[in-house]
């Protein structure tokens, strides 16, 4: 009797061993990449943190397009715009609620050097599109989520412009903040909140 039970013993170590090794190992957070497109073409790319179930169009060599005029008018809001969107990205996977803290309080103050750059214009959401490097082309797609976010990027921006004519501007920043935090969870969930 203690043989067989013994036997069983390593038999189920045996499958319980093997069924762990079997097992995928967790899968970390996918990426996608992104850029604005600029009148030459797609500028401050940037790989953003994205939930592993939701995946880029079709075209894996391909980049979403975060589309805004004007375009080169005012080329200095582009590249805190995207450093803001990765700093969110960096703080939605972030081991620690300090760190991921950090990470969105330097988004914020990313935004506002982007709405600073902005020099009171406001942001005209483009199309949703996506844009192919070995064609060089940029083409519409259909997700409703980027037209989202990118109206929420929007909405953020001026609610950040808002904050500097304002004696009290904490209300307009504290609105910007759930916009732009709305705008990256569409971008990394793929839905239209």
């Amino acid at each position: 009797m203690k043989r067989l039970v013994a036997a069983l013993a390593v038999v189920a170590a045996t499958v319980v061993g093997a069924v762990v090794l079997a097992s995928p190992a967790q899968a970390g957070p996918a990426q996608e990449h992104y850029a604005i497109l600029v009148k030459d073409g797609p500028a401050y790319d940037q790989w953003f943190y994205v939930d592993p179930e939701y995946h880029i169009i079709g075209c894996a060599k391909c980049f979403l397009l975060l589309y805004f005029a004007p375009q080169d008018e005012h080329p200095t809001w582009q590249g805190g715009l995207m450093e803001g969107l990765d700093q969110l990205s960096q703080a939605s996977v972030a081991r620690d609620e300090r760190t991921a803290a950090a990470l969105r309080a330097a988004a914020m103050d990313s935004f506002t050097g982007a709405a600073r750059g902005l020099a009171g214009a406001s942001l005209r959401p483009g199309p949703a599109s996506a844009y192919d490097p070995s064609t060089g082309r940029d083409f519409p797609i259909d997700a409703p989520w980027l037209d989202a976010a990118q109206a929420d990027i929007a909405a953020g921006m001026d609610a950040l412009q808002h904050s500097f004519d304002e004696p009290a501007p904490l209300p307009w920043r504290q609105l910007a903040a759930r916009k732009f935090d709305k705008a990256f969870t569409e971008i990394a969930t793929k839905q239209a909140i």
